[in-house]
This record gives structure tokens, sequence and C-alpha cells, in this order.
């Protein structure tokens, strides 16, 4: 039971109503990671199942007919105001997998970043099962995803200051950042449940993170 609980509090709401969102727990092992999300995955299509929906790990849902309900959460709220409706269609209709790579402090976050970073078009290449389209429509929403290098915390700190992120780091939307949580997050990659795939995205990322 304790097992069940566990899992059903890693799947959480997403902007989309007709999405969900699982997050792993931190973990030092990929094969640690990959075990909870493949009992989880199990887990959440078997509640799926009981709501009478199915999970699908799409990466880009058509347009048409696609509903612009969200779910009703503060931030989502300032985000379905701040965006028009095409942005707010692209925002919706693309999911992707996001690997945090744990930093020991600011300076070692800065040094993952800038290792990551020059990583990001073979990170696209990887993620990429839509021929482009999830890139396209979250450029449409994000604007320019390219991560800059940053040469210091200073610099960093003056780019968070004059493009509106330094009081809410979840507002830089570059495919590669830094986080509040003490993290630094790709989010090139693509959406799958082949968990080989997963585990050459979230290997690559903790080689390289491990290096710099």
């Amino acid at each position: 039971m304790m097992r069940l609980d566990y899992g059903v509090l890693s799947w959480t709401y997403e902007l989309s109503s007709c999405q969900v969102e699982f997050r792993t727990q931190p973990h030092a092992s990929v094969l640690e990671l990959l075990y909870e999300l493949k009992r989880n995955i199990v887990l959440g299509e078997y509640v799926a199942r009981l709501t009478g929906c199915m999970l699908e790990p799409n990466e880009v849902m058509p347009e048409s007919g696609f509903p612009l309900d969200h779910f009703p959460d503060t931030r989502y709220l300032y985000i379905v105001e701040y965006l028009n409706r095409v942005q707010l269609s692209a925002a919706m209709r693309v999911a992707g997998t996001h690997v945090h790579y744990g930093c020991k402090d600011p300076k070692h976050a800065l040094r993952v970043y800038n290792a990551l970073r020059k990583e990001s078009p073979k990170f696209i290449e990887m993620g990429d099962f839509s021929g482009g389209e999830r890139l396209r429509l979250y450029g449409l929403v994000a604007g320019d995803m390219v991560p800059p290098e940053y040469k210091s915390l200073a610099e960093f700190d003056a780019a968070a200051k004059q493009y509106k992120f330094d009081k809410n780091l979840s507002n830089c939307w570059h495919l590669v950042r830094i986080t509040k949580h003490g993290t630094v997050e790709v989010r090139a990659f693509g959406n799958t449940s082949d968990i080989g795939v997963i585990d050459s995205w979230v290997s690559t990322v903790k080689r390289i993170g491990d290096s710099a």
C-alpha cells in the first residue's frame, strides 16, 4: 500500500487537462531511476483504466478538435492569460521528457549548465520523434529556446534580471536551464514509453554532468 501511495503522488497535473506528468524522485543511480519509472508507468496505466482513460506517450497532439481546457493552477492561470490562442494551443499539445542533474552549489551548477548547453543540438537529435514539430510548437511559446553561455554567475544573474526570470527561474524556457531545485534541467527530449531510449537520454546527461 505504501508503494501505491508513493506512486500515485508522483503523478501530477499539467497545463492541459488532457495531460498528466510523472516526476521521479532524485536518484544517484540511473538503474534506480529506471526502476521507479517502469513501476509507476504500470501503476499509471492501471489508474487510467480505472477512470476509463488511457495513457499515451504522445509527443505532439493533433490541433484539430483538441480542447484548450486547463488545470486551475495559479501559475497556469497566469500562462493562459499571457499566451494568445495559437501559443496556448501549441503549449498544450506538446509533451517531453525533462532530465534534471543535481548540483552541489551554484558554481557547480554553472559548470554543468555550460557543459550540457553545448550538447543541446545532440539532445534535440536524440530526442526527436515528431520530425521537429514538437520544438517548432514549443518555439511559438518560448521564443528563443537556445541556451546561452554564461561565463560567470554574475553574468547569469544579469541575464536573469534582463529577461525577467530572476524572481522565478521557471520563467526561463531555454532547452537547458538552471532551476530553483538546485539542478540543471535538459528539456530537449521528446516523449516515449521506451525505457531503453529514456535510459540513453538520462545516461548521456549524467555522463556529461559528471565530467563538468
